[in-house]
């Protein structure tokens, strides 16, 4: 019985091929989509799209792999916002973050800070007239976009690095400047601890600060002075803390 190869030319070259189009090719087995490379689910996938498999339209390919930054789960990220072999880094470059989140291009900083989520005394009424409320079960699907919440955030109560999304906002690397990095979300945080063994690692190799277990803020609004932060080591979010507690405070960046 003759064996055919699928190769993965013929997948990133011709992804967007209609169903018909795989009848013309002489195979006696159609492959899976999972075989021609549609691996994903639409909510990996960044704002730059997908292409769908022409036999189950629930299976995509994330665009932005083809575009390939080097980087995978763990990866250094430098100052040229790249990622590389250990042993290939172009001379000049800074390590900067880790990769924590390669389908929505994400790394998180070298150190971190402790702070409060915020230092002045403000009420509960001028605080929900700007910032998105989310219960705790809604983290997945409420104030999920953690530099749209941390300029938000540093809109409303100014510019200073003495509290978490103002030290997010003006915290800069080679390569970076002021508004690049921000304080992740509430899901983004979540995702932080679920990569945080290869992302520890990661860390580890370039002398940065670990993912400790413990609480972290983000930069999602839970109600009155509560807003949410993220237990590292559980993945569980919590509103215990007040605005002026002093908790963990990690940046992060889309690179």
């Amino acid at each position: 019985m003759r064996t055919r190869y699928w190769s993965m030319g013929v997948v990133l070259g011709g992804l967007a091929v209609a169903g018909t189009a795989w009848a013309a090719l002489d195979c006696g087995v159609r492959p899976t989509c999972a075989e021609l490379g549609y691996t994903d689910t639409a909510d990996k996938c960044d704002d730059s799209g997908m292409l769908k498999c022409p036999f189950d339209e629930t299976a995509v390919f994330c665009r932005e792999k083809l575009a390939g930054t080097g980087c995978e789960m763990g990866s250094v990220l430098y100052s040229d916002l790249k990622c590389y072999d250990p042993d290939a880094v172009p001379s000049g470059l800074t390590a900067i973050g880790v990769v924590f989140d390669i389908y929505k291009k994400l790394a998180v900083a070298l150190d971190e800070s402790k702070l409060p989520w915020y230092d002045g005394d403000d009420s509960y009424e001028h605080t929900s007239a700007h910032l998105e409320s989310c219960p705790i079960d809604g983290i997945e699907t409420c104030g999920v976009n953690g530099k749209r919440n941390t300029m938000m955030i540093v809109d409303l109560w100014g510019y200073s690095n003495n509290y978490a999304a103002g030290y997010c906002y003006n915290y800069t690397t080679e390569g970076t400047q002021k508004g690049d990095w921000f304080l992740p979300s509430a899901k983004q945080m979540v995702k932080i601890d679920k990569s945080s063994v290869v992302v520890n690692s990661g860390l580890s190799g370039v002398g940065g600060t670990s993912i400790e277990k413990g609480s972290y803020w983000s930069s999602t609004y839970y109600a009155w002075d509560l807003p949410l932060n993220i237990v590292m080591g559980y993945g569980d979010a919590s509103n215990y803390y007040g605005f002026d507690s002093i908790l963990r405070t990690r940046c992060v960046i889309n690179y």
